[in-house]
Parts: C-alpha cells; structure tokens; sequence
C-alpha cells in the first residue's frame, strides 16, 4: 500500500489551494519542500540535542524515538559547509 499523498494534495500542502496547473508551481513547490525538509531536519536537531542534555543515551533515544543512533549522533552536531557551496 502507497502512503503516498496525491499531486493535488502535495500541492495544496505545500503552497495552499488553488494552484495554476504550470511549471512554476512545481517549481516553487520543489523548493518550498526544500526549504521545509531543512528546517525539520534543524528542528528534530535542537529536540534531540535537548534530550541528551538533560541525559539521555543514544540508545533510550533510539528506543524512545525510533530514530537510529547514528542519525541522533549525525543531527545533534551542526553541519559545517563543504568548501565550493
């Protein structure tokens, strides 16, 4: 079974209802489920940095998040910019 929303639905999510059906749109879209993903990934960051600081191990979070330790460990340190971006 595909969990996946339809075109219409991503759309309306995205940039609201009522969307002209052109290039653009999709366009703007991309970049605002860019934009979003970015900052859900800083948001479960600061959580989970939180929650090691008041204690937590990777693995209570692993157990309590569902998260793999590895991803906690890689979210919790701020990335650094790649030389060339």
């Amino acid at each position: 079974m595909d969990d996946r929303p339809s075109l219409e639905d991503s759309l309306e999510e995205l940039l609201g209802p009522n969307q002209p059906d052109d290039d653009g749109v999709f366009i703007r879209g991309a970049q605002e489920s860019l934009r979003r993903r970015i900052r859900n990934t800083y948001d479960g960051a600061n959580m989970l940095d939180e929650l090691r600081r008041r204690g937590y191990s990777l693995r209570e979070l692993e157990e309590l998040t569902g998260i793999s330790k590895s991803n906690i460990a890689r979210w919790a340190t701020p990335p650094t910019q790649t030389e060339g971006e």
